[in-house]
């Protein structure tokens, strides 16, 4: 996973920080049409799987605080 962004710090002190962006990462997918057809059967196993993978992006934002 890849992050993305910036950071604001608030307070005479930097009290208060602020952390937003992007993310992206990629994810494991099964295709529909395969995923019903395992879902239909019982497995003595785990069946091997064609690896597919799909970019996954996604919004971030964090806040932190410090006491003094």
């Amino acid at each position: 996973m890849v992050l993305f962004g910036g950071s604001i710090s608030l307070g005479s002190k930097h009290q208060v920080i602020i952390d937003f962006g992007l993310s992206d990462g990629k994810r494991r997918v099964v295709p529909a049409g395969l995923r019903e057809r395992l879902e239909l059967r019982d497995y003595e196993e785990i069946p091997e799987l064609e690896i597919q993978t799909e970019l996954n992006t996604g919004f971030y934002l964090g806040v932190s605080y410090t006491f003094y």
